[in-house]
């Protein structure tokens, strides 16, 4: 008797895993009705392309179809190379309106005679920032749709999410972020600069700070922002003033020039080397 009370929840849990997977495939942002892809891998593509959507405001869409309309078969049948392309084309144009699928949009065909593949844009403001439609589709229309489709559903999953990433104003860092950033560092550089000058400073009775310590710091901030040796030459022209005056004379400059001969002035009345009688 309780048997059938036992068997509701069970039930009842079936019942709303099926409907779960019937939206994910259905509903969701990988519709397919052909049944290509395995479950795993639609669930997989929805979340991610739901939160690309969330980040970027752009959609991508995919179907898969195993049946065409009769009149686009036919219309197909009438035409071949560029002329069918670009029917297959317009009608994932078509489609895509009729479902409100605003975005990025790839229809895939299964059908044994007419196995297709096209990506469109379906508004100038997304093409601005996905100009690859041939390179999705290329992706689509590879023999891997026949051995393992789930490879071609994650890779182009791929490309289009590394696309939109860096070119969504959304996601990327503008130029004013930048100039914030770089103000901030150096405004942190200086900081510890001033600190680090202020802890360098001569104790009372210690011994004098010598010269190129005390300008270290100038002189690292100039050799990191233009090199070494550009930073050092910066820095002894407009900074360095002993350098710039000259260097001093070493003490073995000062003995040679003690060592060499004094020549006596002559007097004023006669020539040099006269002496008076």
């Amino acid at each position: 008797m309780n048997s059938p009370r036992r068997l509701l929840p069970a039930l009842c849990a079936l019942l709303l895993a099926g409907t779960a997977a019937a939206q994910v495939g259905a509903g969701g942002y990988v519709q397919d009705e052909a049944g290509l892809f395995g479950l795993a891998a639609v669930q997989d593509a929805d979340q991610r392309l739901a939160t690309l959507r969330e980040k970027t405001h752009v959609a991508f869409w995919i179907r898969t179809m195993k049946q065409l309309p009769d009149a686009l078969v036919k219309t197909l049948d009438e035409k071949g190379g560029r002329s069918q392309a670009l029917a297959f084309k317009q009608f994932a144009l078509d489609q895509a309106q009729k479902e409100g699928r605003d975005g990025i949009y790839a229809l895939i065909s299964t059908a044994p005679k007419h196995k297709l593949a096209v990506v469109v844009v379906t508004s100038p403001e997304v093409e601005k920032l996905f100009r690859e439609p041939e390179q999705i589709r290329r992706i689509f229309a590879t023999s891997r749709l026949d051995t393992n489709p789930d490879a071609p559903l994650k890779e182009a999953v791929d490309k289009v999410e590394y696309l939109l990433y860096t070119r969504s104003d959304e996601t990327t860092i503008g130029w004013p972020l930048i100039g914030a950033i770089a103000c901030g560092l150096i405004g942190v550089w200086l900081l510890l600069g001033l600190i680090r000058m202020k802890l360098m400073q001569p104790q009372p009775g210690g011994e004098p700070e010598t010269p190129q310590r005390r300008n270290s710091l100038m002189g690292g901030m100039l050799g990191g922002l233009f090199g070494a040796v550009a930073g050092h030459w910066i820095y002894d022209t407009l900074f360095d003033r002993d350098k710039a005056a000259g260097p001093p004379e070493t003490p073995a400059q000062e003995e040679a020039a003690l060592d060499q001969p004094i020549e006596a002035e002559a007097p004023a009345g006669g020539e040099s080397g006269d002496t008076p009688t």
